[in-house]
């Protein structure tokens, strides 16, 4: 990437590391961290957070100079959310694992401190999505390790990330060994009857353009729209201070709005809002849960994303999942640090196991 675009991103990281204001949980002793910019051949730029067990040699790129650890996680986020969502999770899987894995979160586009999209083209396909996946894997150098090497790659996906963590393992079964979805059974299907008022509101939305984000008063004042955002989505949803916290940290920047009035402002392109031009239907859904070759592990939430019965039956049905759990909490689960904890034990077993794909 260029030095500019490097200096920006650095930048924003540092802005967001000195706002940090709560974090219940330190990054455990042993546990490195950095920030990592990947510069993708169609001129994206992708932010993430690595976590290494001791020191974590890279290149400018965010590569690995070196193949050890030998089991690589990637781990995407949800829907306006970005790689804070794995501030809990990621070091302390880490640290249980030891020295035996590396994982990298990514901020997918759009959110976090990821770049935007350009305006020539619709920011909310699922495929486009799994394209930048596919992406990162290569641009890490995983993919290529993956043949050459015998590393393992695993997928940890929330929510959305979840969904396109599934879409990459269907597509791409040779390279990933293992695959996590949490609160997250498969790519939401769309409804027959609404394909046509969707391209209409799409089209509209799109003809309006990105409206600006809102400037809130305080890094506060924010925080608690995200807090009301997630009680107000479906179900029974919350999401604990803590969690919206990190989040936030993240996804917001120091703005001065056109009265000069200081603020904060959050960084996610708006126009991920719009409706999506792209749905899958239940059939196409089915036939790529058929193509999952990974053992699987699911962690859905008590108080989650209401998913349809006969959905969750039937992903259960096909995918065969190895661990299938329904756990205390809500969607953000994994995030909160009430019930990450769980959500921990389960994954680090899940992928500690010795099977014939991954011996640890």
């Amino acid at each position: 990437m260029t030095a500019s675009a490097t200096k920006a991103l650095l930048l924003a990281a540092t802005q967001a590391a000195n706002r940090k204001i709560f974090q219940k949980t330190k990054i455990p002793s042993m546990v490195s961290f950095n920030e990592i910019a990947l510069q993708l051949h169609d001129g994206m730029t992708l932010a993430g957070q690595r976590w290494t067990y001791g020191k974590v040699n890279s290149n400018d790129n965010g590569k690995s100079t070196t193949l050890s650890p030998p089991h690589k996680i990637l781990a995407l986020h949800g829907w306006l959310d970005n790689s804070a969502s794995f501030h809990y999770l990621a070091p302390h899987l880490v640290d249980k694992l030891g020295g035996q894995a590396e994982l990298v979160a990514l901020d997918l586009p759009g959110h976090g401190l990821s770049s935007h999209k350009s305006l020539d083209g619709p920011p909310t396909l699922l495929s486009d999505g799994v394209y930048y996946v596919a992406e990162a894997l290569d641009k890490l150098g995983w993919t290529k390790a993956r043949n050459e090497s015998g590393i393992t790659i695993t997928l940890i996906g929330h929510s959305m990330g979840g969904g396109l963590s599934l879409m990459y393992a269907a597509a791409f079964p040779e390279y990933i060994n293992k695959l996590v979805l949490l609160d997250i059974y498969s790519p939401l299907p769309g409804e027959h009857d609404k394909s046509t008022s969707l391209i209409r509101s799409h089209i509209e939305a799109r003809q309006k353009g990105p409206r600006p984000n809102r400037v809130y008063k305080s890094l506060e004042q924010a925080i608690q729209t995200r807090q009301m955002t997630a009680a107000k989505a479906p179900g029974k949803q919350w999401l604990s201070l803590e969690a919206a916290t990190e989040l936030v940290t993240r996804a917001t920047m120091p703005v001065t709005d056109e009265d000069g009035a200081e603020g904060f402002s959050f960084r996610h392109d708006t126009r991920l809002l719009w409706p999506s031009l792209q749905h899958l239907m239940p059939e196409q859904i089915d036939s790529m849960m058929k193509s999952v070759e990974s053992p699987t592990c699911i962690l859905a939430a008590e108080h989650g994303w209401p998913f349809k019965q006969e959905r969750v039956n039937k992903a259960v049905e096909i995918i065969q999942p190895r661990v299938h759990k329904i756990l205390p909490g809500s969607h953000h689960l994994h995030a909160d640090p009430e019930t990450a904890e769980a959500v921990l034990e389960e994954v680090y077993h899940f992928v500690a196991e010795k099977d014939l794909t991954y011996v640890l």
